[in-house]
């Protein structure tokens, strides 16, 4: 008897897939929406006159089955009802249904009226139009409902029964459940649904349970769960660290919904594993957006470096702010063409400019200047890889400190409002040529704010997840392959913020700030490495002896922890809780200036121990570790 209904569901699986995926012409769909149309209407006079039908009545019912005919039949071939996928019919395509047999039934009415206007002659009474739209409306739905109910039931016996639980609110939940059972491959079966803001156990959804989240341990330790996936976006960190080791201790693999999942009623799209830069972070920092309008709106902005990874995302936030104009400045070619297909398909935004040019040709970045004449600067453009920029001075040196000083110099001309230079920890007592590159970008747009009506902003955060050059993808794909982890010590720290929050970091300060500021955010205590990414082996439903991490020592110029302010940089609070502002010693622009211009007539003569000397002699904090110029701090 099993046999026998699993093969009797296979076949059913079969016929509706034909029919559904053009192995048969779609006529077929069609002509069955004709036949309920037809069908309606013959009811439909059947129930006006009481099933008994005097000759009169036979020849307004041929007259409308042919008006039925005509109409129906144009309008499906016009609205293209028939060629939508049964079974994955969603909720557009049962409005698209309704709107459509609504529209022949006002054109059914039009025709009557009219033709009675012309002589004394009813084809279809009032009454019948509308119980033939009913009739309609409730076959044409329902027959697509049923299919596709019967194909879901089709599948399920077909399907391994790896029992699945879903963390989410209610209309998300039933948004991933759709979606996980729309695929035939899929070999996962709903079992509940939980929800941290849900406290009734009582409640059901799609015939599920919906329990609060306090009972996934029992869930999963009683119903030998398989997988857990969360379709919930507002989990607090702590919730989520909970679930992850629950999914650990029962080794149940926990799985991210996509966000197609949560947006479309049938979405077809594989489940990936969790979005694991959600679960690192803390509770995400969220700034007050209102104020950024007033000050981005019909303003042209100058984004340096926009095809990065800050870069672009500090685009992609302006563009809802709507300004006058953004210029995106780069030198990479690809990224930046990629950036702009995303603003014009994806954000539906157009105005902007795409300009491809090094931040050190200064005739071209002059000119654009002169043809835009930008309100707001966003500095973004730098070199930022320690290990490579500290075989590399020369490079660290031009773009980072001769590229800031152009842009800069050039604000101050053409006069620019405000400038935003974006810097990093790592400019903070620095250890390598990288951060002290950046420690003289700061230096001296902070000197140059003296000088000049420009109001020149710094911004300083620590490592970004997900950004080119992050760790966290690295430690991701070597978890994918098995490992080894590798790490470069057992007692590095770093602080770790997400794209987001940096990007809002740095339009907040091009509000809040006149010029001469420092703002850093409170982005809590460092993170361990060797935590985190024990951390990410757990998460990922791993254990370190499966895994293993290795240690490979610190690269060239690379530090243990890492600082967000010098000895001489006292922070102060400000409207924001999780904003500080930095005390920053004035500088004379002179001795700054004289400086940079020297060290860039080393840089033309690729003479890097003397820019070396000139960068220490400048940041007197700077001892150089793990580096071929160690040697330059003893002498």
């Amino acid at each position: 008897m099993r046999v026998f209904r699993r093969e009797l569901m296979e076949l059913i699986y079969n016929l509706l897939s034909r029919m559904d995926e053009g192995n048969s012409p779609k006529w077929t769909i069609f002509l069955l929406d004709i036949s309920i149309a037809l069908f309606s209407i013959v009811i439909a006079f059947l129930l006006r006159f009481n099933f008994e039908l005097e000759n009169v009545e036979k020849a307004w019912l041929l007259y409308a089955m042919g008006f039925v005919l005509v109409i129906r039949g144009g309008l499906f071939l016009t609205f293209k009802t028939y060629a939508h996928i049964i079974r994955y019919t969603s909720s557009l395509d049962i409005l698209r249904l309704v709107t459509t047999a609504c529209l022949g039934s006002f054109i059914l009415l039009c025709c009557s009226l009219g033709i009675r206007a012309v002589k004394p002659f009813t084809v279809l009474p009032l009454s019948v139009i509308i119980i033939e739209l009913v009739l309609t409306i409730f076959l044409l739905t329902n027959v697509r409902l049923a299919l596709k109910f019967i194909y879901r039931r089709s599948i399920s016996p077909l399907r391994q029964s790896l029992q699945l639980l879903i963390v989410g609110s209610k209309e998300k939940a039933m948004l991933t459940k759709e979606a996980i059972e729309i695929d035939r491959c899929n070999r996962y079966r709903v079992i509940a649904f939980l929800d941290s803001k849900n406290q009734v156990r009582k409640e059901r959804i799609a015939g599920h349970s919906l329990h609060p989240l306090e009972d996934l341990e029992q869930l999963i330790a009683c119903q030998s769960i398989h997988a857990v996936i969360l379709a919930k976006e507002d989990l607090l960190e702590r919730q989520k660290e909970r679930i992850a080791s629950l999914c650990n201790s029962y080794h149940v693999k926990l799985i991210y919904a996509p966000e197609e999942w949560l947006q479309s009623d049938s979405p077809k799209i594989e489940m990936t594993e969790i979005n694991l830069e959600e679960l690192l972070t803390r509770d995400p920092i969220n700034l007050d957006k209102k104020h950024l309008h007033k000050h981005i709106k019909g303003r042209t902005i100058l984004v340096t470096g926009a095809a990065g990874s800050i870069g672009s995302e500090l685009v992609r936030q302006i563009t809802r702010y709507h300004p006058r104009h953004i210029i995106l400045l780069d030198q990479s070619e690809s990224p930046l063409y990629e950036l702009e297909l995303e603003l014009r398909e994806k954000f539906r935004f157009s105005n902007f400019s795409v300009v491809l040019a090094d931040i050190l040709q200064k005739t071209r970045i002059e000119k654009l200047f002169e043809t835009f004449h930008p309100d707001t600067v966003y500095h973004a453009a730098a070199y930022k890889h320690v290990p490579m920029l500290e075989f590399n001075p020369v490079e660290a040196l031009r773009n980072n400190v001769e590229g800031t000083k152009i842009v800069a110099d050039l604000s101050n001309r053409y006069g620019v409002q405000k400038f935003v230079l974006i810097s990093t920890d790592k400019a903070v007592n620095p250890t390598g040529v990288m951060g002290a590159s950046k420690r003289i970008a700061e230096m001296y747009v902070q000197a140059l704010d003296q000088e000049s009506p420009t109001g020149y902003i710094t911004t300083r955060f620590g490592n970004v997840l997900n950004s080119s050059g992050s760790a966290i993808p690295r430690f991701l794909n070597q978890i994918k392959n098995g490992g080894p982890v590798t790490v470069t010590h057992p007692e590095i720290t770093r602080y770790f913020m997400t794209i987001q929050e940096a990007c809002q970091l740095v339009l907040e300060a091009g509000v809040m700030g006149n010029g001469g500021e420092l703002y850093l955010f409170d982005m809590g205590k460092p993170v361990n490495i060797i935590s985190m990414v024990r951390h990410l082996i757990r998460l990922t439903g791993h254990s370190e002896n499966e895994i293993g991490i290795e240690y490979t020592g610190l690269r060239s110029g690379e530090k243990l922890t890492e600082e967000l302010l010098l000895g001489s940089e006292p922070s102060m609070p400000t409207h924001h809780p999780k904003i500080m502002i930095a005390e920053v010693t004035p500088l004379d622009y002179e001795l700054i200036n004289f400086d940079i211009n020297a060290m860039i007539q080393h840089a033309k003569r690729v003479d890097a121990i003397s820019i070396i000397n000139y960068m220490k002699r400048l940041i007197p904090t700077y001892k150089s570790m793990n580096s071929v110029f160690e040697s330059l701090d003893k002498q």
